[in-house]
Order: C-alpha cells, then structure tokens, then sequence
C-alpha cells in the first residue's frame, strides 16, 4: 500500500524534485508537460498524477520520454524499481450521473436538472417566475373536484385595490403599471409620460400628415428641449436657440454657419432690407434689397477699419503745379494728341538737367512701415529716332515733426523706352525702403530729367503728374498723429 506523503500543485511545465514524492496536482487550462528523474537509482520513488485542469498533462521522463498522458479528470500511478519508471492503469476521476435510487422508480431529481415530474403533489411550493407552457390552448385551471366545487383562479388583494388579469388578446386598458422594457409594436395614446432614458430602435419619428408636430414645453427656467445636452437646445423660459452652446440671445451659435450654395442670403431687417452673400466670386454686403440705404460702421472711439491685406494707391501731383527753380527750370509747353493737334493743355517740358521741385504727407491711411515707389507720367510730342530712352532722377528727404533731419537720397530711374510719337508713358523707380515710415511724415524731393544710358530722346518730356505708388489698409489713422 501506497502512503501519501504530501500533495504538490503544478500549474505550468516543470521537473519534479525528489523531495515532492506524493500526490501531484496538474491544474491549468492547457497542455503541458511535467518531468520527472530518470529511473536509475531510485528504488521505490513514486508519485501519483491528477490532472484537474482542461490541459493535456504530459508525464516524461527526463532523457527518456513519454510515461503517460492525462486528460482532465485523469489519473495515473508511477513507480521506480531503481532501474525503470512503471506507469499504472490511467483511471477518470469523474461519477456517472445518478439515474435511480433504491427502493424507488424512475429518475433521480436533480436540484439543477431540466426534468419532467408526472404525478407529482407539491405542497406549499415556492414558485420563481413560473411559465405556464399551455401549448397556445388557453389556461385551464381545474378543481381537485369539480362535481361540488367550480375552479376559481384568485388574484391577491393588493392595497384593497380590485384588478384582473392582463390577457394577451384581449383590449384592457391599463392603470398604473410599470413596464419594464417593453416592446410596443404599432401603439395609440393621447399622452405618454416617459421618464428614465428611452431608446427608439428604427431612430425614426414619423409624424401623420394633417398637422404639426408641436412640441410645448414648460415655461420655467431649465424647461428646455435640448439634444445630446448642447447640441440643440431650445429654452422653454425665452425661446432662445442655441447650436452648440446654451444661448443668452434668440439664437446663438458655437461653430460655423455654412449656406451651401452660392449667391444664397443672411437677410437683415423687418423687409429683408439688407443681406450679406457670396457669388462664388466676391463677397457682398447688399444695403438695397428693398430701397437704398446707407452702411454704417461703429468702430468706436481710436478704432478703425483694417484691412488684413493692404492695397495700392497714389498720391500724386500734377506737372504743372511743381515749383520750377529760377535755373536749370524746364519750359513751359502743351499736351499733343495723336494727330498732331494742340490740346492746349500746359505743362512743364523737360529737357536733360531740368528739374522741379515738390512734396506730400504720407496720410493717414498709408500702412505703416511699407515701401513706396516714385513715378512719373509724361509724354514725348517730338518723333524718337528709333528706340530712344528718358532716365529721370529723384533726390528726397523724409521730415518727421520732433526729429532732427536726415541727409537727403539720390536714386536714378531705369531708362525708359520712348518709341512712338505722342505716346504717353510711365517710368517707375525702385522701390524705396519704407521700414521706418509713418503717417505724418513729409516727403519732399527734387525730380530731375538726365542723360539716359541708352540711346536718349533728343525731344522734351512733357510731364503729367509725379508721385508715389503707397500701401494703404484703413480708412485713416486712429489718431491724428497715430496710425
């Protein structure tokens, strides 16, 4: 007879000691294996195997091999005679079911069995849920003795309230019930109180035609109709809507108003007076829908209106109002149309080493510290030779109230191409560095006319207006001396 000397758990691979002869216990949820010694000089070691887990347990020997192996509920004995491993019978561990007892006929009643009882008396019995299975036949309810008494089914008094039993195809109208999700199928009612969170499988509301689905809330603060809490809310107090945020106005939006086709209106004003659109080209503030009125803009005291991106324009002079010197000074002559006829218009004409003198304020709408380019319109009334060029030179101080002057700076303009007789032409210079420029400054030059470096006009050039091309992007400065 076998002596137990210990019980010894393995949930994984491993090789067993000496010092664990005894019970093994095999318990994991797959296969493994489980080694032992090899059998030489160990006369009378033993260990018995039980594997309790869903695993396959594999027993080896170590350098040798297989010795057994157990599904679960398998058990098996081995034993060394010092020279080999002998492995016993594999034995289950399990019971068969109980299917009779002595001293009575059929089946064992289990406490967890589906089973059948027939003629059966149970007394006071317990009943959780109970299903009636009655095969769609109508309940029967039957009297033990039904010659002196009619079977009556009785419903206890709840709160010393009658009722009756719901039938499933019978119209009953229902008080005071509770439903724990139900489900309806096509449902009439006057007024559902609906409360918890309900869920709408088809996610479809479809109204019947005929009239409008009016949804009336309370009048109290808090009263509201929201979804997805922020989503939609419209507030039962005010009336006020708000998209994404909980309004304070009659509708409040958080995020983008998107109109998906062009040319479509946000339209103001009891007569939808004025609008504001896109024609997939520009963009529209429209203040004549019905009649003509005007736009107003409140910027507020020092504010004004900004352009992010800055435009051109000129502040220019006429030729003839330029102060000419009492030497070097150009002639006086008239404008040449393209017959040939004296327009009578007069001007100043410019032969080489001519100048004039003027100057203007950088105004208030000029953006601060952009650069500005000099130009000058003429035109040449005497035929060219053939490809003849004008060169014109500016010399300009920048004065600035409260700071001392600067030296005064020569630039030359690139020639310009004179060819065709009474052309009218525009010579622009480089650009002059505006970084440090501001509205206010006084801009004052000379203009003269010199030597080209190609083939120069030999005839005047009769000028029209000079000054300077200038970024501007407001309407004026916010203040008379600040931009």
């Amino acid at each position: 007879m076998i002596r137990h000397l210990q019980v010894t758990t393995k949930t994984d691979t491993a090789t067993l000691t000496l010092a664990e002869m005894g019970d093994i216990i095999a318990n994991k949820g797959t296969a493994f294996t489980i080694t032992v010694v090899a059998a030489a000089g160990y006369t009378g070691l033993w260990y018995y195997f039980i594997n309790i887990g869903a695993g396959t347990v594999t027993v080896a020997e170590d350098g040798v091999g297989t010795l057994a192996t157990l599904l679960q509920n398998e058990s098996c004995l081995i034993i060394d005679d010092g020279t080999t491993w002998h492995t016993g019978a594999v034995q289950v561990q399990t019971h068969a079911a109980l299917t009779e007892a002595h001293g009575a006929t059929g089946a064992v009643v289990g406490t967890t069995n589906v089973q059948t009882l027939t003629n059966k008396t149970l007394t006071s019995p317990v009943l959780t849920t109970p299903l009636i299975d009655d095969s769609d036949a109508g309940i029967t309810v039957t009297s033990a003795d039904q010659t002196h008494a009619t079977p009556v089914a009785t419903i206890p008094d709840i709160v010393d309230a009658a009722d009756e039993f719901v039938m499933k195809d019978t119209a009953q109208t229902l008080t005071n019930k509770t439903l724990t999700a139900p489900v309806l199928g096509a449902a009439t009612a006057t007024s559902i109180d609906i409360g918890g969170t309900t869920l709408i499988a088809s996610r479809t509301i479809t109204i019947d035609t005929g009239a409008a689905f009016n949804i009336v809330l309370a009048a109290a603060s808090g009263d509201d109709f929201t979804v997805d809490t922020t989503k939609l809310i419209v507030e039962g107090d005010s009336g006020n809507v708000g998209i994404g945020i909980t309004p304070t106005e009659k509708l409040q939006v958080s995020g983008n108003i998107f109109l998906t086709t062009d040319s479509q209106k946000i339209l103001f004003g009891t007569g939808k007076d004025m609008s504001i659109y896109y024609d997939g080209t520009d963009g529209f503030i429209k203040t004549d829908e019905i009649a003509a009125s005007d736009l107003r803009i409140t910027t507020g005291a020092a504010k004004t209106l900004e352009l992010d991106t800055a435009v051109y324009k000129d502040i220019n002079s006429a030729g003839y109002l330029l102060t000419r010197p009492t030497s070097s000074a150009p002639d006086i002559d008239t404008f040449v149309d393209k017959n040939g006829a004296d327009t009578a218009i007069p001007t100043y004409a410019f032969a080489v080493d001519q100048y004039v003198s003027g100057g203007f304020e950088l105004q208030h709408d000029y953006k601060n510290g952009t650069n500005l380019v000099f130009h000058v319109h003429w035109q040449g009334i005497a035929a060219p030779t053939g490809t003849d060029n004008v060169q014109w030179r500016l010399t300009y101080i920048v004065c600035r109230d409260g700071v001392v002057l600067e030296p005064a700076v020569t630039i030359d303009s690139p020639d310009t191409v004179f060819d065709t007789q009474y052309e009218c032409v525009r010579t622009d210079f480089a650009a002059i560095d505006g970084t440090n420029f501001l509205v206010g400054d006084q801009f004052m030059f000379n203009l003269w006319r010199v030597a080209a470096t190609g083939d120069a006009y030999a005839g005047d050039a009769l000028i029209e207006t000079a000054g300077i091309h200038v970024q501007v992007n407001t309407l004026g400065s916010r203040g008379i001396t600040t931009k």
